[in-house]
């Protein structure tokens, strides 16, 4: 439910911020827009890795939690 929440309070259902979104929700989020770059699902294109993240990482902070979004980014680049 919370994973439409962003990290500036602008989302959905409840317009939570920051910390006040639950851990999972957050983790969700970065997971789940890493996902519809990488298999095509934003817009019908399929982004390279390198190309997702940096788009995670323009939306870290008013879409996505930054310190998740740093750590999603460095366990991608070791795997």
């Amino acid at each position: 439910m919370h994973h439409h929440e962003r990290h500036d309070g602008l989302g959905y259902p409840m317009g939570l911020a920051g910390q006040e979104i639950p851990e999972f929700a957050r983790i969700l989020a970065i997971a789940d827009a890493y996902e519809h770059l990488t298999n095509g699902k934003a817009d019908g294109a399929v982004q390279p890795a390198d190309d997702a993240m940096r788009q995670l990482r323009e939306l870290a902070g008013t879409h996505l939690d930054p310190l998740l979004v740093s750590a999603f980014g460095r366990a991608v680049s070791e795997h």
